[in-house]
């Protein structure tokens, strides 16, 4: 298996997408994206010592298949987006370029 800063994704499409303070955060995008009234399932993968978006791929597979929208996205510190790393702890999910930001970000 590659390393995860050079994977790629068997299931979807991965895209980075650059943040308003300079990093690329790794996204990947599973399911179909060209139908707009299918529901949007938004992965936030655990924040583990070695935890990243394809740790929930075996879901991926199940809820594009229910015509659902997946995204999931590797936060800074993890899988395939480097940056700094937050801790899981909810007082610090509101800092800036905290988790937070992050997925306001890739959604806008």
């Amino acid at each position: 298996m590659p390393a995860k800063e050079q994977a790629t994704c068997e299931h979807g499409v991965l895209r980075r997408i650059r943040m308003s303070w300079g990093i690329e955060v790794a996204v990947n995008y599973a399911g179909d994206w060209s139908r707009d009234e299918r529901p949007v399932f938004l992965s936030l993968h655990g924040w583990g010592t070695h935890s990243w978006s394809a740790d929930l791929e075996h879901m991926w597979i199940r809820l594009a298949g229910a015509c659902w929208r997946v995204l999931s996205i590797d936060q800074p510190g993890f899988g395939r987006t480097p940056g700094r790393r937050w801790c899981s702890r909810s007082e610090t999910n509101l800092d800036p370029r905290g988790p937070v930001q992050v997925v306001h970000e890739v959604l806008m």
